[in-house]
């Protein structure tokens, strides 16, 4: 806590840099919160007021500021909660202070959407139309707070917020409750009351008529309202035709409710976007709702903005709302311009200049709106016809926002030399526009090193240069010579100059600069060669052609031998890097032949023992399996393989990525992927050995982009210990601060159902370096996030045979127990692999976990703690295994039931992921499990009940997922299939080993001869022929 006088010191220094920056949010956020200190209280107003003098404020803001504004009219901070209806003295209030707070309120709700602002500017009406009523003798208030005038005020703070699905009533709730306050003191019989009764009816079947989440709330009061204000023969009449009204309504309701329910909470972008995808398709389109989703959506995101500034995160989670909230305003501007009302389109304009003034997208909106305006002026749009192009533009370089980016300074260059471009009548004109051309390049080469890759605004100014009635050929000469003089580097710059030698027939300077720049050391000096050799094959002599061709020929042998020096240099990194990381693993055992191998699955820095598949007993036929010729068996090796390509142009092709590559070795495999904000791709070639060398060509450029690449698993992360309930949305949305994400790879949970980790894959290593700092982040309650790069030197093949073995089940656990208790138990007996507690939604222990341990022997060891004490509580310990078998035998008897609740989901896109599917479907009804086809691209789901099958089944809206509309029908299982006694999904291992105690012969013979009767697809023959969950897989896929 600092005292009072260095608040002032800190206050004074803040002040003098927002008077140097005033634009900077940051500082703003800085000032706000420092004049939120006791000691500074006084200046916490006028702090509030510099910041919106330049920034759209949100609630964080708003909501203190009017409460203290609220306060100079002597009410207190919780008059909303008040039981006791409270009362203002108006006597002792000016009529200008009232002014101004209700100024402030039109204010703050002009800026986002906010239901909490407009709530706390009802309830204050509300308040102080009851005070004026109760014996104020100001008539000066009457035209502020008397009935009309207040009607009005809720009426039109009611009116911004009720396109709100799903909030909306709040506001109306409190309007028609006061309507109906004012109702009942209205004389009986009188003219006042029969409007008033009118009125409120009217409302009722307005809401009635509009989609939102509380219809039958709606329906109940209006019938409340007929029955108190109508007579019994009238009743009916009006309550069936409300209700034929409402049905229209309700059942846009029910079309939307399922994107509602996906926003989740806090609600991620993704999410809005299909939503607001989702509003755009219908014909035709719901503008009133559209509108409102944008409000809520740029409201969202501007407030987590500044709750990222307020909590001081890093640069890069403020700078991912900043972009996210301009992509939104520029979708939203554009939605705007599409729905023909010029009116909201400025209006829409206003406030993204407001909440974003930093993008250039948005300004250069702004600048072709007073364009496409200024000759169709009309009386609403004069407010917003004062401002010229010209205006705008230098508003939105006064920002010092725009000019730290140039993808924000090339469109607000472009729309205004656009703008000046069409309207030519004279050589001061064109002298303006070359300047404004002129003055973009500058601000571009100041604002980074690299600047503009794709050359738009050189090239756009060649365009005016050369469409004139005489082109002014010297002076764009003169513009390549400088372009290529300042991107010495670049291809295209030095291509584009040369093709406008040529274009001009300047063959000497032509010939001269491709001598010149041959010797340059540029980004793609394969390109300008090329272009060389083309040139001299047009228009040299063959002293001209055979020189080139030399030249070439020398300094492509030369390029070739330092590119296989690098690759030689890249390899042997690439191999120290490898040895180091895969040290650890030589500490464990080696492994050996038959059943008790494991496999090991790691990554950097963690280690974790894996389930073997099924395989041989017999240690002979297992060492047999596994050498032929005492050489390994060689398998694909996809990660060691495989290269990722960030930094393409959209448009690439697979062509062009094999053309690259081609000098590397045999590529296998090219896959293009474009993602929000970047192409992509991953390159997988035929062996190892060719990922070396594709690593040169890492920084060169692809048609006229440089492009990164690097290995695909430097960019991946292994990430596990989240909670149950986290689901792709909440990984993408907690990883997405660091970087873009090119995918989120999720576990099957067919063989366990609580397994819970994920792969993160970035476009980038950096990205995926600097999100290692959420490894150890809170996940909730007694968790913390384990993160980690992902090893592909000691990851081997996942399996799931053995892990059962080494898996106990503790029941009988007291709620106050956590993972660091089980942990201090079951430790003493060996080393622990994971711990799985389930909680309750307060965060309790449900009352039993899951503990595995990196071997059988140690599982074994730690069933003697059954029957142990923990924290009062006498704990039951034993093999996890055992439930298994249990269940199974269960479910045996219950084949029938399990087909009645099975549906087959198609239309599946390629690739799908059975943990991402589950999630999907999980948000309409309860999984049980899933199977994935791929071949089919189908998939069997097993829900946990009957009516859960029948809720998913009869879902209204169609499941999206991966882009494509789901298909869902009842599962046909064959009568192969039906006749089998076992369950969908059966657990490796989970059969055919003898229980303990009585009758154990006897349940061992009866599985024999099940064995000799049983059909290809019971579970008989997995419990005691060697099958296994393969064959089960197969004899489905068959069926189906």
């Amino acid at each position: 806590m600092m005292d009072a006088t260095d608040a002032l010191e800190s206050l004074s220094t803040l002040l003098t840099s927002l008077s140097e920056s005033p634009y900077s949010l940051e500082l703003h956020a800085k000032h706000i919160q420092l004049a939120s200190l006791p000691e500074l209280a006084d200046q916490f107003e006028d702090a509030t007021q510099l910041m919106t003098n330049f920034y759209a404020a949100t609630d964080e803001v708003w909501l203190p500021f009017l409460q203290r504004k609220i306060g100079r009219l002597g009410i207190l901070d919780d008059f909303e909660s008040a039981e006791v209806p409270l009362s203002v003295n108006l006597d002792d209030v000016s009529v200008e202070t009232i002014l101004d707070v209700l100024e402030s309120f039109r204010k703050a709700a002009n800026e986002y959407l906010s239901i909490p602002i407009l709530q706390k500017e009802i309830k204050l009406f509300i308040l102080l139309h009851a005070s004026f009523v109760a014996g104020s003798s100001n008539p000066d208030l009457e035209p502020l707070l008397g009935e009309d005038a207040v009607r009005s005020s809720i009426a039109s703070a009611a009116s911004r917020g009720l396109p709100h699905l799903t909030q909306g009533h709040i506001l109306w709730d409190l309007q028609i409750t006061w309507e109906l306050s004012r109702l009942e003191e209205k004389p009986q019989n009188s003219h006042q009351r029969d409007v008033l009764k009118a009125r409120v009816e009217s409302l009722h079947l307005e809401r009635l008529n509009q989609p939102h989440s509380t219809h039958d709330e709606t329906l109940q009061s209006y019938s409340s309202f007929v029955s108190a204000y109508y007579g019994s023969e009238e009743y009916e009449e009006r309550l069936v035709s409300a209700s034929k009204l409402r049905t229209k309504a309700a059942r846009a309701w029910d079309r939307r409710e399922p994107y509602e329910l996906a926003l989740g909470n806090p609600p991620s972008l993704d999410a809005y976007q299909s939503y607001i995808m989702s509003e755009q398709r219908s014909k035709p389109p719901y503008a009133l709702l559209l509108n409102a989703l944008y409000d809520r959506v740029t409201n969202d995101f501007a407030s987590r903005r500044w709750q990222a500034l307020l909590n001081g995160s890093h640069s890069q989670s403020v700078d991912e709302w900043e972009n996210a909230l301009r992509s939104v305003w520029c979708s939203y501007i554009d939605f705007a311009r599409q729905d023909d009302e010029e009116l909201r389109e400025m209006m829409v304009i206003q406030k993204a200049i407001r909440s974003v003034p930093g993008c250039g997208e948005v300004w250069s909106r702004y600048i072709r709106a007073i364009e496409r305006y200024e000759d169709d002026m009309d009386h609403e749009m004069e407010d917003f016809q004062r401002d010229t192009a010209a205006d705008v533009y230098a508003k939105a370089l006064s920002t010092s926002l725009v000019q730290k980016s140039v993808e924000h300074i090339i469109p607000l260059v472009l729309a205004k030399a656009g703008y000046e471009k069409r309207r030519l009548t004279s050589q001061e004109d064109f002298e303006a526009l070359v300047k404004t051309l002129e003055d973009g390049l500058s601000l571009v080469r100041n604002a980074s090193s690299e600047g503009d890759q794709r050359l738009r605004l050189e090239k756009f100014l060649t365009g005016v240069f050369m469409t004139l009635e005489t082109p002014l050929t010297d002076r764009a000469l003169s513009l390549w010579q400088s372009t290529a003089k300042h991107y010495k580097t670049s291809f295209l710059a030095w291509s584009k100059y040369s093709e406008f030698l040529i274009a001009q027939r300047e063959y000497t300077r032509a010939r001269a600069l491709f001598k010149d720049v041959s010797y340059k050391s540029i980004d793609w000096p394969e390109a300008i060669w090329q272009l060389w050799m083309e040139f001299e094959h047009l228009y040299g002599s063959v002293e001209d052609i055979e020189h080139c061709l030399e030249k070439v020929n020398s300094l492509s042998a030369k390029l070739e031998k330092k590119r296989a020096q690098e690759a030689v240099e890249i390899q042997q990194a690439w191999i120290d890097a490898s040895r180091l990381v895969a040290e650890p693993a030589n500490t464990v055992p080696p492994v050996v032949t038959g059943t008790e191998s494991t496999a090991t699955m790691s990554v950097e820095g963690h280690s974790a023992q894996k389930r073997k598949a099924d395989g041989p007993s017999d240690p002979e036929v297992s060492s047999k399996r596994v050498k032929l010729d005492d050489k390994p068996v060689i398998k694909r090796d996809r990660e060691k393989s495989t290269v990722f390509v960030s930094g393409l142009v959209s448009g690439v092709t697979e062509g062009d990525l094999r053309t690259l590559f081609k000098d590397c070795g045999k590529v296998r495999e090219v896959k293009i992927t474009e993602l929000d904000k970047s192409v992509v791709a991953t390159v997988e070639f035929i062996d190892r050995e060719s990922v070396p060398p594709a690593l040169t060509k890492d920084k060169k450029q692809l048609q006229g982009r440089e492009i990164a690449v690097h290995l695909a698993w430097q960019s991946t992360l292994y990430v596990t210990n989240f909670p149950e309930t986290t689901d792709d949305a909440a990984i993408r949305k907690l990883f997405g601060d660091h970087g873009e994400i090119f995918d989120v790879r999720w576990p099957s949970k067919k063989y366990k159902s609580t397994r819970r980790f994920c792969y993160v894959q970035y476009t980038s290593p950096s990205a995926a370096t600097s999100a290692l700092s959420l490894h150890e982040y809170d996940a909730g309650p007694g968790r913390t996030l384990t993160v980690y790069i992902s090893n592909p030197e000691r990851k081997q093949e996942r399996s799931d045979a053995s892990a059962n073995a080494r898996e106990i089940y503790v029941a009988g656990l007291s709620k106050s127990a956590n993972e660091k208790d089980l942990r201090k138990l079951f430790e003493p007996f060996g080393a622990i692999n994971s711990i799985r507690l389930l909680l309750d939604d307060a965060g309790n222990a449900k009352g039993f976990a899951f503990v595995e341990f990196e071997s059988k022997e140690t599982a074994n060891a730690a069933l003697s703690a059954n029957n142990q004490e923990l924290k009062r509580r006498r704990i039951a310990v034993t093999l996890a295994d055992t439930r298994v078998q249990s269940r199974q035998r269960e479910e045996a008897s219950v084949s029938q039931a399990r087909r009645s609740r099975t549906l087959r989901v198609m239309n599946l896109p390629p690739g799908t992921q059975e943990g991402l599917l589950q999630q999907t479907l999980e948000k309409y009804a309860t999984i049980s499990r899933i199977e994935v086809f791929h071949k089919k691209n189908e998939a069997t789901v097993e829900l946990t009940s009957v009516p859960e099958a029948g809720r998913l089944l009869l879902t209204p809206e169609p499941i999206i997922f991966g882009g494509r509309e789901l298909q869902l029908i009842e599962d046909d299982l064959s009568a192969s299939a039906q006749k089998s006694s076992g369950p969908m999904f059966v657990p490796r291992g989970a059969a055919g080993r003898p229980r303990a105690g009585i009758g154990s012969k006897k349940n061992i013979k009866a599985a024999s001869k099940q064995t000799s009767s049983g059909t290809v697809g019971s579970s008989a023959p997995i419990a005691s022929s060697g099958k296994g969950q393969d064959d089960f897989r197969r004899m489905l896929n068959s069926s189906t």
